[in-house]
């Protein structure tokens, strides 16, 4: 199967609603958010986008028709680096997606800002995430993160350098 990247439009509201309210998809992510935190989450991240803090891309599959999953890219000015993060649904995980998607997205991000490091936060327990980031050449590092959402996870970076 093949798969390709969009920019997030105001279609894709609905689908991120049901992402971020998905229990299994947040088990590795953080709490199931409520109605009215996921209603209008989809807004609040294209006007990050507008603002050039963050790119947001629907992965699709190649002929358009199913959505696959979500993949954000936080734009980190004052240290040059980009925090990545993704949500794949269920049923297509384990079919290479996550790599795919990263090693398109990383391009993509290279071209619109002076990137240095990706970095990724991913869950202890979620195996097939950490093994699929250490096959693309991340690296994992001392988590210095300060911030609540990131505590208790392993951090992997990736040295934009080596990207081909």
């Amino acid at each position: 199967m093949t798969f390709k990247l969009k920019p997030l439009s105001e279609t894709d509201d609905t689908f991120v609603i049901v992402l971020y309210q998905n229990p299994v998809i947040m088990r590795h992510i953080g709490a199931v958010l409520t109605d009215h935190q996921a209603n209008g989450l989809g807004g609040k991240m294209r006007a990050e986008a507008d603002k050039n803090k963050a790119i947001y891309q629907v992965i699709m599959t190649a002929d358009g028709k199913q959505r696959v999953g979500l993949l954000s890219m936080h734009w980190k000015a004052e240290s040059c680096h980009i925090e990545s993060g993704m949500i794949i649904l269920p049923t297509f995980q384990n079919q290479g997606v996550c790599r795919w998607a990263q090693m398109e997205a990383l391009h993509l991000v290279k071209n619109i800002f002076p990137v240095k490091v990706c970095t990724v936060y991913i869950s202890g327990d979620n195996v097939a995430a950490n093994t699929s980031y250490k096959k693309m050449g991340f690296v994992p590092v001392e988590n210095t993160s300060k911030l609540t959402k990131h505590l208790n996870l392993i951090r992997w970076d990736f040295n934009m350098e080596l990207l081909k």
